[in-house]
């Protein structure tokens, strides 16, 4: 990311930051939520609500701590 910052009429600061990211998958979060108590009490699709697929990009999990 660069980040513009304009702290006056003539003053910019420029800031770079990198973030590192990965796709989760199902089972590894299954995984992670089986392990620190939680369960899973629904998954879908973000804006759509359908049932995450392959194809999604964004999914949301909602889960509850046992």
């Amino acid at each position: 990311y660069d980040i513009f910052l304009e702290l006056g009429a003539d003053i910019m600061e420029r800031k770079q930051e990198t973030h590192s990211m990965r796709y989760l998958f199902d089972p590894e979060l299954e995984i992670v939520c089986d392990l620190e108590g939680f369960s899973i009490e629904c998954k879908y699709e973000w804006m759509s609500g359908k049932s995450p697929s392959l194809s999604s990009w964004n999914v949301v999990w909602v889960v509850r701590k046992l």
